[in-house]
Parts: structure tokens; sequence; C-alpha cells
């Protein structure tokens, strides 16, 4: 009798100390509150950045540029909490991983000053050139020739006139097309 007294008032605690459970309102505006502040959070870093970059722009130094990478590092945190949020968007998703790409090779930028990105120790290839010979699916030892044919295979291939209106296969070619100049005006 004792063990059954001593059950039932294990119970009735139990269900006396078992928290309210939330309406499903309450937890939509509570997950709408987070996401409202941890976008406020990013964008309050957001403009922080924009404020360093500006000064590096408007008075190139080594101590704006070091002021710009810990406003650029600072941002990304916040900015990541947010992706959380992120339920599959195929407005944003079609385009957002050209953007959001990180890290960024600089020496793939067309305007990185013409210093950076030398030789590797591994192929004596700068990282544009490596990138334009893996864009054409080729060796980088290859030389002209194997380098013009295996450009002109690939764009009858990804060309627009044999894939119409195949957006994926129109990038491929302009990355090709793009690969093969670099490498071209390399080897003229």
């Amino acid at each position: 009798m004792k063990l059954k007294t001593l059950t039932y008032g294990l119970m009735a605690t139990a269900l006396t100390a078992m928290p309210a459970l939330a309406n499903k309102a309450d937890v939509i505006n509570n997950y709408a509150d987070i996401a409202v502040a941890s976008y406020g959070d990013s964008l309050s870093s957001a403009k922080i950045l924009q404020t360093a970059i500006n000064a590096l722009i408007a008075s190139p130094s080594a101590d704006n540029l070091e002021a710009a990478k810990a406003a650029w590092l600072s941002s990304r945190v916040p900015y990541q909490q947010t992706e959380v949020f992120r339920f599959g968007n195929a407005i944003v998703d079609d385009w957002e991983g050209k953007v959001n790409a990180w890290p960024l090779d600089e020496g793939l930028i067309d305007y990185v000053d013409a210093s950076y990105g030398g030789a590797t120790d591994e192929n004596g290839r700068t990282s544009t050139e490596q990138a334009a010979f893996d864009t054409l699916e080729i060796d980088s030892a290859s030389d002209h020739a194997a380098i013009k044919r295996q450009y002109r295979k690939l764009a009858k291939m990804y060309h627009p006139d044999a894939n119409p209106g195949d957006p994926d296969a129109a990038e491929r070619f302009y990355q090709v097309q793009t690969a093969y100049e670099l490498l071209r005006e390399k080897n003229a």
C-alpha cells in the first residue's frame, strides 16, 4: 500500500511540475522575434563593415585594411546565424551561391593588382591560369594545340545554339570561352 501511495504521490508531483505547453501562436511569435533580432544584428554589423570599406577606399592604408578585415570577420558571425531562417527560397537559391561563396580567391577577380597570384611552386602557373585549365578540363602542362582542341570540343558541346534555352549550358559556354581567352593570351 505504501508503494502505491508513493507512486501516486510521485505522479502527482510530476504532473504539477510539468511546464505549460506553449500554443502555436506563441511559438511562431517567439521564433519571429528571434529572426528579427538576428537580422538586426546582421544589418548592424554590415553597416559597420560598409563604413570600414568606405574608409579603406577613401584612404587606403594598412590600418584601414586591417580594420576592414576585422569588420568583415565580425560581420560573418551574425550573418551566418541568419542562415537558419532560410527555407529553400528558390528566388534566392538560384543566385545566392554565386554571391555568397566563401572564401573568395582574389586572384580570380579581374581588377586585382597584377602582382597578385604569381606562379605556384607546384606547376609554375598562376591560380588564374590553373583555374582556366581546370575549367577546360585539361592538364596544365598541355601545349597550345591541345588547349585549342579542348576548347573547340567544349565550345561545341555547350554552345547556346546546340543547347537552346539551357542557362546552365550557356553559363558553361561562357566559362569555357573565358578560360580559353585567358590561356590564349598567356600562350600567344
